[in-house]
């Protein structure tokens, strides 16, 4: 069992600071700049597996704690 901050969460912790660089960069270049439709459906989808993986996680725990 791994206690420590897992390696996904910095993975997404990478990903939020560059859309969050990308969005502010798009708003302060007035247009001229756009985050693109796929890198914000990439991080919604990597936001989504590593939520349904930790969910996963809790109740896979739950349930062994429960047989003990």
């Amino acid at each position: 069992m791994h206690d420590g901050r897992h390696p996904g969460e910095v993975f997404i912790i990478f990903w939020t600071i560059v859309i969050f660089i990308l969005l502010g960069i798009s708003l302060f270049m007035d247009g001229e700049y756009r985050v693109s439709s796929e890198a914000i459906a990439d991080y919604i989808m990597v936001l989504s597996v590593f939520a349904l993986t930790q969910k996963s996680k809790r109740l896979h725990e739950r349930k062994r704690k429960r047989k003990k």
